[in-house]
């Protein structure tokens, strides 16, 4: 079994999370064809989940903690006969699991050869964080908030390979980052804005930004070259 704990280290917990089910626990068992998972062992995958509708089927449970967080997933062997609603027999930690509560959307515009910046309400964004980082990506809205899975647009973040700065707190309670100047070179259009939990984790590669948070739109400037010579009326 794996115990979702907030504490430093695991089997300190003095109590249990609010929002989790079955105490925070999360217990392994072989895959069945219904899960749509892949085929794994049991002990190679977990997740919180109910009995269904007919007998021996188990459904996923969705998870709505507020705020968002991030949990230690803290181990207990199945000989050991761990008690559930004990955390300090889960003692063994096995990784981080972050849940995040994002209550809306971001939907900004930035224009050509103009600073972008992407600011939002830490409270609306929960566990958001100073040193979190974006990078920007091509495609549609994903049919989940774990989707953002587009190629990276080359141009946009303050390195030009989509990338933002990392994320500053700045003025009541809100979170900034930055993403540089937009150059005439990136294509006027709306991209994805994937997050990556930066303040914790290394975020190199361009799949671990995966959790979509909204979008940019990148707006032609009237009046500044190459587009002001396709204006009709002068300056």
């Amino acid at each position: 079994m794996i115990m979702l704990q907030d504490t430093t280290n695991c089997g300190e917990a003095t109590g249990l999370i609010n929002g989790l089910p079955n105490n925070g626990i999360m217990v392994s068992r072989a895959t069945l064809p219904r899960d749509f998972t892949g085929k794994y062992a049991g002990g190679h995958w977990y997740r919180f989940e109910r009995a269904g509708g007919a007998e021996g089927m188990l459904d996923p449970i969705s998870v709505y903690p507020n705020p968002g967080l991030t949990a230690r997933l803290c181990w207990c062997s199945a000989l050991e006969r761990c008690n559930p609603a004990r955390p300090a027999d889960f003692r063994v930690e096995a990784g981080l699991m972050t849940i995040v509560r994002l209550t809306r959307s971001v939907d900004i515009s930035c224009y050509v050869l103009a600073h972008c910046r992407v600011q939002l309400a830490l409270a609306d964004a929960t566990p958001f964080a100073a040193g979190d980082q974006l990078m920007v990506k091509k495609g549609l809205a994903p049919p989940h908030r774990l989707a953002c899975s587009g190629t990276v647009v080359s141009g946009l973040g303050v390195d030009g390979k989509g990338l933002s700065a990392r994320m500053q707190e700045v003025g009541d309670q809100q979170g900034r980052f930055d993403l540089g100047k937009v150059p005439v070179t990136v294509a006027v259009d709306s991209y994805r804005l994937c997050w990556c939990q930066a303040s914790i984790r290394p975020c190199v590669s361009p799949s671990e930004f995966s959790f979509d948070i909204g979008t940019v739109t990148v707006v032609a400037v009237k009046y500044v070259w190459p587009s002001c010579k396709s204006l009709h009326r002068p300056f």
